[in-house]
C-alpha cells in the first residue's frame, strides 16, 4: 500500500517554484537575546523564534536573512528579512496570517511581500535609534520597557552637552577597525554616514 504524504509533500507545497518573500517585523525585544539565532544554546532570539514559527507553518526548516542584528533587549518597529521559500505568491496572506498565529505576541509580522530573487535586506539599510530617558523617580507601567529611568542620580541630563557631543559622530565615519567579518555574505562597507 502506498504510504501517506507528511510533511512538505502533505501541505502540497512541493509544486511549487521558490519564492523570496520581504517580510517586515516588529518587536519587543526585553525577553530575548537578540535579533540572532544563537547556535547550540537554548536562548531565545527574534530569529530563532520566526523561524520556528515558519517550521510549524511549512513542517521544513527556513533560514531567514535579517537587514541587521540587534542586541538583547532592543526593539524595533521595522526590521526587513528575506526568505526563499516555495510558496504561492498570490497567497501571501495566508502565510502571514499563518505566521502570526504561531509566533509570541512580542512578535509581530506586519508585512510580507513577494520580491525578485536580487532583493538583498542588507542591501539599503538605514536604522533610526530612539532613547526615551525619564529624569523623574518612576515611569508608568505602560512605558516601563521602552524608557530608561534616572530615578535617584544626583545629576541631571545636559542637554548642551549631550548635543555637543552627539555632534561628533555626526557625518561619514570609517569602522572597519571596530569589527571582523565573518564571510563573504558579510562583506559590506565598513563606511557608514550618520544624520541628524
Amino acid at each position: 500500500s502506498q504510504r501517506p504524504q507528511t510533511g512538505y509533500a502533505a501541505l502540497g507545497l512541493d509544486k511549487y517554484p521558490a519564492q523570496r518573500f520581504k517580510i517586515i517585523v516588529a518587536y519587543d525585544g526585553t525577553d530575548f537575546k537578540g535579533w540572532q539565532r544563537q547556535s547550540g544554546t537554548k536562548l531565545s532570539t527574534v530569529q530563532g523564534e520566526i523561524e520556528k514559527a515558519f517550521f510549524a507553518v511549512l513542517r521544513r526548516n527556513i533560514t531567514i536573512s535579517g537587514c541587521s542584528r540587534t542586541d538583547t533587549g532592543v526593539h524595533a518597529r521595522g526590521q526587513v528579512f528575506t526568505c526563499d521559500i516555495p510558496w504561492p505568491s498570490n497567497r501571501s496572506s495566508d502565510l502571514l496570517r499563518a505566521l502570526r498565529d504561531r509566533l509570541p505576541p512580542s512578535i509581530l509580522p506586519r508585512s510580507l511581500t513577494p520580491v525578485h530573487f536580487n532583493f538583498s535586506s542588507k542591501q539599503s539599510v538605514a536604522k533610526l535609534y530612539k532613547y526615551y530617558i525619564n529624569e523623574g523617580l518612576r515611569s508608568s507601567p505602560f512605558s516601563t520597557r521602552y524608557v530608561y529611568t534616572m530615578g535617584k542620580h544626583k545629576n541631571r541630563l545636559n542637554l548642551d552637552k549631550m548635543r555637543k557631543a552627539a555632534s561628533y559622530l555626526e557625518g561619514i565615519h570609517n569602522f572597519s577597525r571596530f569589527g571582523v567579518l565573518e564571510n563573504e555574505i558579510e562583506k559590506r562597507s565598513p563606511i557608514k554616514v550618520f544624520n541628524r
